[in-house]
């Protein structure tokens, strides 16, 4: 085929930017990078709340945790220590551990250490005499976690009754102590509505930063826990409790959501994390992150896998399974410079409007990069369909996974369908149209068969096929052309 009968890949619909939020010229505070010159270290792998979200559950009552001897050992190398001014302890919970103060003196005799941190849910810190002894032996800094702004969704978060109540005392204690207080607060479908009602709660208590985690999926490769919300959900709610952060002077953060999507808050973004001391085993199942625009997006990391600081991750595998690449919904940023931030760092915004400011059109096969080229080209043949991967079909079926062959009969499509509870699935495949090949339906373009596995009923099977023939039977216009 020549370039010139080449079909053109169709410009996406470019997410609309959204209303300032903030006081028009207000400044945006800016946080410190805490992770550039810091080294975390972990141990307690133990809790006394269950957070439905929970990184580290699989490694609760599992893992030894480093050890003090094993702190002091690994501290000796020069190079762990290297440009290191705050030692970070993590678990866990580290406040259950008894010999947490003999942890932090240790830290304090570090050489080069200004801070020491303690990452934790606040629970203990309402004794008054404990965080005393914490601050006593060298705790400067309080990252507390708090995922709501009220009791009934943070007990439900915490899966704890009585949690919501103590963690805001122990933020209280905090506050009142003169120690330096930060707050995380993960995002995840039970809170993204209430984020801006959390900055107004916290914010009289005099947070140095508060920070917006979207859901890190350690330990939930396929997304089986539900926790993703959607990004183009979570936008609003989330720039409005950026805003409201800034018209307090908090400086916010946000980690592992798309930058392209923060607006004026996208200076707010960074993915970048500490060197760590803990067990090997842990990265086994860290999160895979990518996006379908890392081929021309500049905010992408520099290789696959590379380092996240300055960089943003774009969407977890995780995410991707439960509701597809969001191709309609990101914006990539090609390199347009435009009005921005003048701190001799590259310019960085996300509003929809700059990202495609040259009014080139995005394209997922053009755009795509190395390793998202297969999910790209499969993307683009679906699109015409109304399909994406993580759609979902009468409320318990999701497209799980889309792949293409080519074997005795030619070429085909497969669509996995998964129910919500686990045990079968439905695979669905599409042909090019011969009148001799036996299959379930013809459209325009296909021929449809499938295949039903493991324990799944009949009856159930066929509502979901139902609705899926009546959709590529109204959507194929005919003329499709399996990639």
């Amino acid at each position: 085929m020549e370039a010139s009968e080449r079909p053109r890949a169709k410009a996406l619909q470019l997410a609309p930017p959204l209303p300032s939020v903030r006081e028009e010229h207000a400044p945006i505070p800016r946080a410190e990078a805490w992770w550039a010159e810091s080294l975390l270290v972990t141990f307690a792998f133990r809790c006394n709340l269950a957070c439905t979200f929970c990184m580290v559950e699989d490694a609760l009552d599992v893992y030894a945790g480093t050890s003090l001897e094993e702190m002091r050992r690994a501290t000796r190398d020069p190079t762990v220590l290297r440009g290191a001014k705050r030692i970070i302890f993590s678990g866990g919970e580290v406040t259950l551990a008894k010999d947490l103060l003999a942890y932090v003196e240790a830290a304090r005799q570090l050489p080069g250490i200004e801070h020491v941190r303690l990452q934790t849910n606040g629970v203990r810190l309402v004794d008054k005499a404990y965080l005393r002894a914490l601050l006593d032996a060298g705790v400067d800094e309080l990252f507390i976690s708090l995922h709501a702004p009220d009791a009934e969704t943070c007990d439900a978060v915490t899966q704890r009754r009585g949690s919501f109540r103590r963690i805001l005392a122990g933020i209280e204690a905090v506050a009142e102590s003169g120690a330096a207080l930060f707050t995380n607060t993960a995002i995840v479908k039970a809170n993204f509505e209430v984020l801006p009602e959390i900055v107004s709660l916290v914010a009289p208590f005099g947070p140095r930063s508060m920070e917006f985690w979207n859901y890190w999926p350690r330990g939930d490769e396929e997304g089986a826990r539900g926790m993703n919300a959607r990004v183009s959900e979570v936008r609003e709610p989330l720039l409005e409790a950026l805003g409201r952060c800034v018209m307090r002077g908090i400086p916010p953060v946000v980690k592992w959501f798309p930058r392209c999507l923060l607006g004026e808050f996208a200076a707010c973004h960074d993915d970048g994390q500490p060197p760590s001391l803990i067990e090997d085993r842990y990265w086994e199942r860290e999160p895979s992150y990518g996006c379908i625009y890392e081929g021309v997006c500049q905010e992408a990391p520099a290789r696959p896998g590379g380092s996240t600081a300055g960089a943003c991750v774009g969407l977890s595998d995780s995410y991707v399974f439960e509701h597809g690449w969001e191709e309609q919904v990101l914006a990539p940023r090609r390199g347009v410079r435009g009005p921005g931030r003048d701190d001799g760092e590259k310019v960085v915004r996300g509003d929809a409007a700059f990202a495609d400011a040259a009014g080139v059109g995005r394209s997922l096969t053009a755009d795509a990069g190395p390793r998202r080229s297969e999910q790209a080209v499969l993307a683009e043949f679906l699109k015409p369909l109304d399909l994406h991967v993580g759609m979902r079909f009468g409320g318990s079926w999701a497209l799980q996974e889309v792949g293409r062959a080519r074997g005795a009969e030619g070429a085909l499509v497969t669509l996995t369908f998964t129910p919500s509870a686990p045990g079968g699935r439905v695979i669905v495949r599409l042909h090019g149209r011969d009148p001799a090949r036996r299959c379930a339906v013809r459209t325009k373009s296909f021929d449809v068969s499938y295949r039903v596995e493991g324990a799944v009923r009949a009856e159930e099977a066929a509502g979901m096929l139902r609705l899926l023939f009546e959709q590529l039977d109204g959507r194929d216009p005919g003329g499709l052309r399996l990639p």
